[in-house]
């Protein structure tokens, strides 16, 4: 089975909404069951990524 790592940037707006990353986070595991997929892990780091 394929792996991928996505890096990922917040906006403004998700910033201002961080509180409600848990629940849309599992919102998100849902959607890939219904899609016959699977979200493995899901990390987050605070701070600068490289650009």
């Amino acid at each position: 089975m394929a792996t991928y790592i996505t890096l990922m940037k917040f906006t403004q707006k998700g910033v201002e909404n961080i509180k409600g990353g848990p629940a849309r986070l599992d919102q998100a595991k849902k959607m890939f069951i219904l899609k016959v997929a699977s979200l493995r892990n899901s990390i987050s780091s605070w701070g600068n990524m490289m650009q």
